[in-house]
């Protein structure tokens, strides 16, 4: 399976794994690939130690790397030079992305080009309160659009306005976001969104491989079948 990025519209089904110790991870990883999914997201934050994870057995080429702080719906407690550490433990291994919040990223701009000799680079931002006006989105995108490979904005939507706001940012005219944007909303009322962005060019559909990592999260089963729905790859 050729997992670069192209120009054409597709999107990667990409299954969450809330994994607490080696063992669950590497499980974890190997049944969500073997049902279908096309990348897994390590949510290292959840892991209860990190000491030996790049010991982990995993298709790393598959990858996206993330630690996720608790100010942004994570449960990491460390600081930027804490993440950008496990990130320099893990480049050797190639994941096929590795995350950094846009705070992160900007704090540590010289590290940037080290990164990508092995990995793509997500530079995200996530808001678990609320979802911003749209002049407040444009700002944030276009950093992490400058930052990144791919940038990635999710915000908490408390109405379907909200959703609407931030599917919104997949029609500014800027050809360079064009499958470089992940952007969609949480919870019940950001479904609308997340299912609304694939057909708008988002090239990673983010979906729980059991544990949701996040309100409003499909699982990846439900996810599977949407995809097919939407790749149009139904067969009756």
């Amino acid at each position: 399976m050729n997992l670069s990025l192209r120009n054409e519209h597709t999107f990667y089904v990409c299954a969450t794994i809330l994994a607490r110790d080696m063992k669950e991870l590497e499980e974890a990883v190997f049944d969500a690939l073997r049902k279908g999914a096309d990348l897994v997201e390590l949510r290292l934050d959840y892991l209860e130690n990190m000491e030996h994870v790049d010991k982990a057995r995993i298709p790393w080429n598959r990858s996206i790397v993330t630690l996720r702080s608790q100010l942004h719906g994570g449960l990491f407690e460390g600081d930027s030079e804490d993440v950008i550490r496990v990130v320099k433990m893990l480049l050797r291994l190639r994941p096929r992305f590795v995350d950094l919040e846009m705070d992160v990223a900007l704090k540590h701009l010289n590290f940037l080009p080290k990164v990508r000799d092995f990995s793509k680079i997500i530079v995200s931002w996530h808001s678990v309160e609320k979802t911003p006006e749209l002049d407040e989105l444009k700002g944030i995108t276009s950093k992490c659009m400058e930052l990144g490979d791919l940038g990635k904005i999710v915000t908490m939507a408390r109405s379907i306005n909200d959703s609407i706001r931030i599917l919104m940012l997949y029609r500014l005219k800027n050809f360079r976001y064009i499958n470089r944007l992940v952007a969609f909303a949480m919870g019940e009322q950001g479904l609308f969104s997340r299912v609304m962005s694939l057909v708008l060019g988002n090239p990673l559909f983010y979906v729980a491989y059991k544990e949701r990592a996040a309100p409003g999260q499909i699982r990846l089963e439900e996810g599977l079948k949407l995809a097919e729905v939407i790749r149009g790859e139904v067969k009756w």
